[in-house]
């Protein structure tokens, strides 16, 4: 009787490791961050995940979402600008490279938050 219940347990723990070695856990989390100036924006979008406003930000350059990474800004009714005096090379707010996903919401009830102040000599 004893080597059928230890069989048992031993059957089941087995099974348990195998289910835990084949789980994802590197995608179960991703990295979030709260960003209130321009530099943590920057670095924070490198990194990919979610990352939320804190504060109104004013760009002095395009935020950039590289090749490869997935972000969610949350705009959080925050404000992104970028003022410019007329249109420039390199003048978006965002500049989304190939093979980057970007997806903006606003985490508000009131969906207060605004992307404002490009000019792009080429649209964007």
């Amino acid at each position: 009787m004893k080597k059928v219940q230890a069989k048992k347990l031993l059957s089941l723990l087995l099974s348990l490791m195998l289910v835990i070695g084949v789980m994802p856990f590197g995608t179960m989390t991703a990295f979030a961050a709260n960003a209130g100036n321009e530099t943590n924006l920057i670095n924070y979008v490198k990194k990919g995940g979610t990352v939320k406003l804190t504060k109104d930000i004013a760009l002095t350059k395009e935020l950039i979402v590289p090749s490869g990474v997935e972000v969610t800004l949350d705009l959080n009714g925050k404000i992104l600008s970028r003022s410019l005096d007329g249109a420039q090379e390199h003048g978006s707010i965002i500049r989304v490279e190939n093979g980057a996903t970007l997806t903006l919401t606003d985490g508000t009830n009131f969906n207060a938050g605004t992307v404002t102040g490009g000019a792009a000599l080429n649209g964007g």
